[in-house]
């Protein structure tokens, strides 16, 4: 057993060690909105309830919702389909990948590897074969030996593919039913040969799928019941949605197109409709189930019909969302939609905007939520008023023949919210406390077309333009009104298709294009004014992050830049000038390498948005402290074989931290910048530590050193 002692030294060896990230899956969890879920299916008693990205499932026995972190072990994320095979849940992945879950195990497979702009429409299960219809045809997948048999696209007129919405297998015969055309052929010939394949001659068509009930085959579109003869034997004054056949009777979700209402019933004898359910929510699913039915929707995850009672998880955000803004100590979501979401103290807030959508950014401007809109001003969460130029004093102008108000982006300060109105003649305005509007002459050379603010403490806003309208950036001195534009016809920028402008806690100034990344050392409007050119990040031996298209930038709180592109996600560190970590979805929890949007909370969780939907990672390092008042170290005792590190949150802002023995030995030093680290627990020589119990000194600058705790080690 090992007596060890933890110091904060100002001098440190060479064996120091900047800074330190634990990658572990275990710190990674997925944010998917689970609560529009879109395709339910159970199984060994447990409904499983799929929205856009991910699942949850309601476990009837426990009476649980059971709400997955990480989905690290499955082959995709973003479902199409899923159907059960005896005891195994089958989950069809909109990019043509397949998971076979049985009980704990997870086998995957490939449709095909040739699946670019494929699009799976349903799945169908006979005998021990799965039936995948697709846009390029139907796949069959024998479940038994887990392997693609058979692709069959090429029945059309003169052996053209084509896109198959529906399979059934019905008397022998095999039915694929395509938007136009219902085709058929006997089960034992050679399905590869368009040759074999029959075409029904209906009068209708639009067809979206077909049922079995009773000794009948039957087809439908968005408002008819056709025999397989032909014949219309039921017509819907709503949109059909969904049929399937549950107790031998058919039951339908449609649509009523004139009240927008979402309704459940039935056909008895295929004659008689009756409804057993309407709701204003959109409703996408059904399943019989525990002897009562189930409804998935929008708004609401999973309803069980005869108990009148909804099963949603309790901490879901209610979109997916587009965007992230981190205001004060809350991260806010949004998109397009009428949703804005909030995260704060480890849990969603969810809000429902009435008659204000597209949202483009969100500030807290004298202690009062404001949300502003690509289409429609600015809204005063709190008075519920909308500031659009109508019917206030606001100098808003349209943005485009359609009335739209595009306020592009909104941010504080000099006390005062900071606003683009974009598209119009004056787009730079600010709101003053006491109510006053002021627009800011911007010069004859800047763009009309501005899209995000970003704002150095000081006296200069960064503004970055519409990739689409001019490009570039415009810099704008609010105490001098003076501005300058920056692009490539002066010299600096690398390219004017910039997509992300970042000033870090050292005043650099990080600028991500289409073309790299490049920087400048101070955001100051006169340093830039004196400028000539930019500069472009090196690793000592070669200059790195250039010809690949950056999409997004974060700093941490150790100032570490977390650089979002389409080929990942890099971790930067500036100081030693090395990549800390490149990140994508082949070493990752990350599900896309596509990286949309990055931002961080205080307690240093670090949020990756990508074209795959939301996910978080802890990496303990919190905002620094002004003292060491509040330091925190655990877990304690820490167990090698359950626990990856040590943790020590509450540090100053610089950090110098040496591992010694009782006996003198040193351990490892760790230079450190940031509130909070997670010590991986190894030593200089990157074995790791063994069992003992740990002292923990803290020294100060001046040297001096104080008892901090102690922490067993099993």
């Amino acid at each position: 057993m090992k007596n060890i002692s933890l110091f904060i030294l100002i001098i440190f060896s060479s064996y120091s060690v900047y800074c330190q990230l634990s990658f572990s899956e275990s710190n990674w969890k997925t944010h998917f909105n689970l609560l529009d879920i879109k395709k339910i299916e159970s199984i060994n008693n447990k409904i499983y309830c799929f929205g856009e990205y991910g699942y949850y499932y309601f476990d009837l026995s426990e009476k649980s919702i059971n709400v997955k972190a990480n989905y690290s072990e499955f082959s995709d994320i973003k479902t199409s389909d899923v159907i059960r095979y005896n005891n195994e849940l089958i989950i069809i992945y909109e990019s043509g990948l397949i998971d076979i879950i049985k009980n704990e195990s997870i086998y995957s497979l490939n449709l095909s590897f040739d699946l670019e702009n494929i699009k799976v429409n349903s799945s169908y299960i006979n005998n021990y074969y799965l039936y995948v219809s697709t846009s390029k045809g139907l796949y069959k997948v024998n479940l038994d030996s887990r392997e693609v048999i058979e692709k069959i696209s090429n029945i059309g007129e003169n052996g053209n593919q084509v896109d198959i919405l529906n399979t059934k297998i019905f008397n022998d015969t095999i039915f694929l039913i395509t938007a136009e055309n219902i085709f058929f052929s006997h089960i034992d010939k050679n399905l590869l040969d368009f040759n074999n394949w029959e075409k029904e001659n209906f009068l209708s068509t639009n067809f979206l799928g077909s049922f079995v009930n009773g000794n009948n085959i039957y087809f439908y579109n968005d408002n008819q019941i056709i025999s397989s003869s032909g014949h219309i034997i039921f017509e819907f004054n709503s949109s059909i949605i969904k049929i399937k056949s549950i107790l031998d009777v058919p039951h339908i979700l449609s649509l009523d197109s004139t009240s927008f209402e979402y309704k459940f019933g039935y056909l008895d004898e295929l004659k008689f409709y009756s409804k057993l359910y309407v709701s204003d929510n959109i409703l996408t699913d059904f399943l019989y189930l525990d002897g009562s039915f189930w409804l998935s929707g929008y708004g609401f995850g999973l309803y069980k019909l005869n108990d009148k009672l909804y099963f949603t998880p309790n901490n879901s955000p209610s979109i997916n969302p587009l965007s992230l803004k981190k205001v004060n100590n809350s991260l806010y979501g949004y998109g397009n939609s009428n949703r804005l979401i909030e995260y704060k103290d480890n849990r969603w807030l969810n809000k429902e905007l009435n008659n204000f959508s597209d949202i483009s950014s969100v500030e807290i401007f004298k202690n009062k939520l404001y949300v502003s809109s690509k289409k429609m001003g600015i809204l005063d969460i709190e008075k519920n008023f909308v500031f659009d130029g109508r019917e206030d004093d606001s100098p808003f102008q349209e943005s485009n023949e359609n009335g739209d108000v595009n306020i592009s982006d909104i941010s504080v300060g000099l006390n005062q919210m900071w606003i683009l109105n974009y598209g119009a003649e004056s787009p730079l305005i600010s709101y003053t406390e006491g109510g006053e509007w002021i627009q800011h002459d911007l010069g004859s050379y800047s763009s009309n077309y501005p899209v995000e603010l970003n704002y150095n403490g000081k006296e200069t806003f960064w503004i970055r333009n519409d990739n689409r309208n001019s490009a570039g950036l415009t810099i704008y001195n609010a105490s001098l009104y003076k501005t300058k534009t920056v692009n490539v016809s002066n010299g600096l920028l690398k390219s004017n298709n910039v997509n992300s402008v970042l000033i870090d806690l050292d005043d650099k100034v990080w600028i991500g294009s289409d073309k790299g990344l490049i920087y400048f050392t101070s955001s100051s409007f006169d340093d830039i004014l004196n400028n000539d050119t930019y500069l472009v990040p090196n690793d000592g031996e070669k200059n790195i992050f250039q010809n690949i298209k950056i999409n997004t930038l974060l700093f941490d709180h150790s100032n570490n830049l977390w650089i979002g592109t389409d080929q990942g996600l890099f971790i930067y560190n500036p100081y030693d000038k090395k990549i800390i970590k490149q990140l994508d979805e082949s070493n990752s929890p990350l599900f896309s390498s596509k990286i949309l949007d990055l931002d961080k909370n205080s307690l240093g969780e670090i949020f990756v948005l990508t074209s795959a939907g939301l996910l978080s990672f802890r990496s303990f390092n919190q905002a620094s402290n002004q003292n060491l008042n509040s330091i925190k170290v655990f877990p304690n005792p820490l167990i090698l074989k359950e626990h990856e590190g040590l943790i020590i949150n509450g540090l100053l802002k610089n950090n110098y931290i040496k591992i010694l023995s009782l006996n003198g030995n040193e351990v490892i030093s760790l230079n450190y910048r940031g509130g909070g680290i997670n010590w991986n627990l190894l030593n200089r020589n990157n074995k790791k530590i063994s069992s003992g119990i740990y002292l923990i000194y803290i020294v100060s600058e001046d040297g001096s050193q104080s008892f901090l705790t102690k922490f067993l080690v099993i």
